[in-house]
């Protein structure tokens, strides 16, 4: 890129302008998408709700949010990231607010559906964006810092939403999340953003959204629910999530050639990789073992992932015997253990590509960093089963939850990133919609379905098939860990 120094000095600008945007917009995403679940114990006190009911209301937004986020990753390949990012926040956050205002379960679950199907478009939108501005070296480790926006959320949001709803009331707390919401946005413009080489770290940081979002809502949740009720912590979030909507609409930038810079991504691709990358169909995607590898895999992840964050609460204090503030801390530790292993699995497999390309190596040397971070899931999830009771020490469990995100969201980000760079450029949207299908209908199952087995299983008995789930995938995994990982074959691009 041939610019002066006071160009430099703009590009930096809308570089960080942009990441900085997409990762707080992303952060009230989560926190709205999760508002529900941090408030859920105070809700199911005021409202007199059965397991059945909160899995119902549950699985109506991960069904809508597992079709919004494939149909999303397609559009995004065509549409605006910044107007899919922007309006999917801001709607998200309206939903949000709506739903304190009713007070039957069937309201609950089309509102809620209405909350998930808004927020699709979000995520894939940031990682186009990413990638255009990051080499593949540096992509994982930006990708997972935006990411441990999500683990933030969850964190802060518990113990936020218990806040507001001991103090106001659950109404509130909803609201709350409204006015600060979009997951495939951020896909899309992350790529655009950040040299290939750089992609799978700044993809890393850009995932820590999640974990953000996390940590930060159980003690927002807690801390608004104490102080009024379970409805202002939701009307909270949903008000930032419309006011930084607007910020965000405001301040994002598509891509480095909308405002006179050259196209990372390209600058790096020209000439005969650029051609090649247009010969690629989405079938050739869905004929690769590769593709469906990671789907899978993204699959029992999510599926153990929305398992620990909606339903791990309630086992601690239902069937372990902890109080409700243990299960709020325990999420939040989850999710911190997620935002650092968000990062780190972004850092060390953008190292193991760095190293990669002075070898001949036929897969892909994330999947190698995915398998270790599931050992850790797998131990983590096997002792929170196992090893905690009525008097379980609360360091104890603190350090399991801690464990326990950082095994789950490594596999997390570095899944989304090698959906990514394994398909064509023009296709980046389309890959990781499909893999985020996937990871969603596992999100589908981790609510009703796994809510109706814990009524004749107990919580334990759910927990432990998501056990036996992982160490089958471990087994895979190590099985076909020197799988091509290209999507499209050399020579049909090359045609």
């Amino acid at each position: 890129m041939d610019t002066g120094q006071g160009n430099m000095a703009a590009f930096y600008f809308h570089k960080w302008s942009t990441f900085v945007v997409m990762y707080v917009g992303y952060t009230l995403i989560v926190l709205n998408r999760k508002s529900f679940t941090f408030a859920m114990p105070a809700i199911m006190n005021d409202l007199h709700l059965n397991k059945d009911d909160l899995g119902l209301i549950a699985s109506s937004q991960n069904l809508a949010y597992a079709m919004s986020k494939f149909l999303g990753g397609i559009v995004s390949d065509a549409v605006s990231s910044k107007v899919l990012f922007s309006s999917g926040l801001a709607l998200a956050g309206i939903f949000t607010a709506a739903f304190t205002g009713f007070q039957t379960v069937s309201a609950f679950a089309v509102l809620w559906f209405m909350q998930g199907f808004v927020q699709g478009g979000s995520w894939p939108a940031c990682a186009k964006v990413l990638r255009r501005w990051n080499t593949p070296e540096q992509f994982g480790t930006l990708w997972s810092i935006l990411s441990s926006s999500m683990n933030l959320a969850c964190t802060v949001g518990p113990l936020l939403a218990t806040f507001l709803c001991s103090f106001l009331h659950w109404h509130v707390t909803m609201q709350t999340f409204v006015f600060g919401p979009g997951v495939n946005q951020s896909v899309d413009l992350c790529p655009k953003w950040f040299p290939p080489t750089v992609f799978g770290m700044w993809y890393a940081i850009l995932n820590t959204t999640m974990n953000l979002a996390c940590c930060l809502g159980p003690i927002l949740t807690l801390y608004v629910i104490q102080l009024y009720d379970w409805r202002a912590s939701m009307t909270t979030y949903g008000l930032f999530s419309v006011i930084v909507a607007i910020v965000a609409y405001m301040v994002m930038i598509d891509s480095p050639t909308d405002v006179g810079f050259d196209n990372m991504t390209d600058s790096k691709e020209k000439g005969k990789t650029r051609s090649s990358r247009g010969r690629g169909t989405w079938q050739d995607m869905l004929k690769s073992p590769f593709m469906w590898l990671i789907s899978t895999s993204y699959l029992v992840v999510y599926m153990t992932r929305t398992a620990a964050l909606d339903w791990a609460q309630l086992f601690l204090i239902q069937e372990a015997g902890q109080s409700e503030f243990t299960g709020s801390s325990f999420i939040s530790a989850l999710e911190t253990g997620g935002f650092v292993g968000a990062i780190a699995a972004g850092f060390l497999g953008d190292k193991l590509v760095a190293m990669s390309r002075r070898n001949d190596i036929r897969g892909t040397p994330r999947m190698l960093v995915a398998v270790g971070f599931l050992v850790v899931c797998t131990i983590s999830i096997h002792c929170l089963i196992f090893t905690i009771g009525p008097h379980t020490p609360q360091l104890w469990i603190t350090f399991v939850g801690f464990f326990l995100g950082f095994g789950l969201y490594g596999p997390v980000s570095l899944y989304g990133v090698m959906a990514i760079e394994a398909a064509p450029t023009h296709l980046s949207g389309t890959s990781h919609a499909i893999v985020a299908l996937s990871a969603n209908i596992g999100a589908i199952l981790a609510g009703l379905p796994l809510s109706i087995m814990a009524n004749y299983f107990n919580w334990k008995g759910s927990f432990i098939l998501l056990e036996a789930l992982l160490i089958v995938m471990l087994v895979v995994k190590m099985a076909t860990r020197n799988l091509e990982y290209k999507m499209v074959p050399i020579k049909k691009k090359l045609q």
